[in-house]
C-alpha cells in the first residue's frame, strides 16, 4: 500500500464571542510504509494553512500572525503511528477573522514534505455565538483588541501587562484569562522580572485543568508556544512538569506527550 496520511482537525462546536479557541490536529500514518513528513503542524512555519468559509460568504485562507524562517522539523512515523499539535486562530494575519457571530466552515491545509502534494483535512464547523449578558460584553471589550490578539498571537504582553493583568482578575474562569495569564508569566520572564515564571504558569495549568481534561490543557499552553523557545523556555517547561504529574494519573498522557514534543517549534 502507498504512503497514507490522514489529517484530522477538531474544532468547538461553538464559542462565545471574545473568548479565546483553538484547533486540534492530528496526522496520522494509516499506511503500511514509514512516512517522514513535517512535524511544522503549526500556523507560523509555513507548512499549515487554515481555510474558512466566514459567515459572509467569504473564504480566507489563514496564517499565524507572526511567520518565522525555521529549519525543516522533520520527524519519521511509522505505521500507525500520529502525532498532534494546536493552533490558536483567535488573531491571524487576518486579524480577528472569527469576530462576527455565525457559522465558520474550516480545513486545514497542510504541507507534509518538500515536494509532496498538500494533504487536506476533514471540514469541522465552528459556531460563534454572541454575547448575552453585560460581563460576556465587558470580556469582548478587552479581548477583542489589537494589543490583546498580538500579544496572544505572539507570547509576549510588553506594555500592556495591565490589560493581562485585568483579564486575568475580572474573568478567571476563561479560558481567555488562562492564556492571558500564562502569556503574561512568559513576557516577564523573558524581561527578567520574574524568576518564579514557571510555578507562575504551572499554577495557569493546574486551573485550566479544573475544567477541562489534561490532554487539552497541554493542547491550550502549545497554542502559545513561542516560535522560536530557548531551551529553558518557562512554558514549555512548565508544561513538561504538568505532563509529567498527568502522566502518573493517566496511562494516555505519556504517548501524548512525546506527540507533542515532536512538533514544538524549533
Amino acid at each position: 500500500m502507498p504512503e497514507q496520511l490522514e489529517l484530522t482537525l477538531t474544532a468547538p462546536k461553538s464559542v462565545v464571542r471574545g473568548e479565546f479557541f483553538f484547533l486540534s490536529l492530528t496526522l496520522r500514518n494509516r499506511g503500511d510504509v514509514a512516512s517522514t513528513v513535517s512535524a511544522r503542524l503549526n500556523l507560523f512555519e509555513s507548512d499549515l494553512f487554515i481555510q474558512a468559509d466566514l459567515p459572509d460568504g467569504r473564504h480566507v485562507r489563514l496564517q499565524g500572525h507572526t511567520q518565522i524562517d525555521s529549519l525543516p522539523n522533520l520527524v519519521e512515523l511509522g505505521p500507525g503511528e500520529q502525532i498532534e499539535s494546536s493552533c490558536s486562530v483567535f488573531f491571524t494575519d487576518c486579524g480577528f477573522a472569527f469576530d462576527t457571530a455565525g457559522a465558520y466552515k474550516l480545513r486545514a491545509e497542510y504541507y507534509p514534505h518538500l515536494g509532496k502534494p498538500p494533504i487536506f483535512s476533514n471540514y469541522a464547523e465552528v459556531t460563534i455565538l454572541p454575547e448575552s449578558d453585560e460581563s460576556q460584553r465587558e470580556r469582548s471589550a478587552q479581548t477583542m483588541t489589537e494589543e490583546f490578539g498580538q500579544g496572544v498571537a505572539c507570547g509576549e504582553a510588553d506594555g500592556v501587562e495591565d490589560k493581562f493583568e485585568a483579564l486575568v482578575t475580572q474573568f478567571p474562569d476563561s479560558q481567555a484569562a488562562t492564556v492571558a495569564g500564562m502569556v503574561l508569566a512568559v513576557s516577564k520572564a523573558r524581561s527578567a522580572e520574574s524568576p518564579d515564571a514557571q510555578k507562575a504558569i504551572g499554577t495557569h495549568l493546574q486551573h485550566a485543568a479544573e475544567r477541562d481534561s489534561p490532554h487539552q490543557v497541554a493542547r491550550l499552553a502549545m497554542t502559545i508556544a513561542p516560535p522560536a523557545p530557548s531551551p529553558d523556555d518557562p512554558l514549555l517547561g512548565a508544561l513538561d512538569v504538568f505532563l509529567e504529574a498527568a502522566s502518573q494519573e493517566h496511562e494516555d498522557m505519556q504517548a501524548i506527550q512525546e506527540s507533542l514534543r515532536k512538533t514544538r517549534p524549533n
